[in-house]
C-alpha cells in the first residue's frame, strides 16, 4: 500500500475505550502466530463485544479508503490490496470497476 498510512481496527478499538492496549497486544500476538482476523479473535476471545468491533469498521469506512475496508473486513489480504492497486495504477482504473 505504499506510503499510506491505514487507518487501523485495533488502534480505533483502543481511541474508543473498547478494549485495551493489553488485549490488543495479546490478540495481534495470537494473531501472528496462528493467522485470523483481529476482530474475530478479539470477539472470540470475549476482548471485545461484536457491536464495538463492527462500529469500529464502520468508522475505518467512513474515514478511510474502499481497500482498508476490505482488509478490516477480512475480504482481502494486504497482498491482495497492494497488487489490486498496482494494477490499478498500470490500467488507470478505478479500484472495484
Amino acid at each position: 500500500m505504499g506510503k499510506q498510512n491505514p487507518v487501523r481496527l485495533g488502534e480505533i478499538l483502543v481511541e474508543n475505550g473498547w478494549i485495551s492496549e493489553c488485549d490488543l497486544k495479546k490478540a495481534l500476538d495470537y494473531q501472528k502466530m496462528y493467522g485470523g482476523l483481529l476482530g474475530n479473535i478479539l470477539i472470540d476471545f470475549g476482548w471485545a463485544e461484536e457491536s464495538k468491533v463492527l462500529e469500529a469498521i464502520k468508522l475505518i469506512h467512513s474515514k478511510g479508503k474502499l481497500g482498508e475496508l476490505l482488509i478490516a473486513l477480512g475480504i482481502l489480504t494486504v497482498e491482495q490490496l497492494d497488487d489490486a492497486l498496482e494494477f490499478q495504477q498500470k490500467s488507470g482504473g478505478a479500484l472495484g470497476h
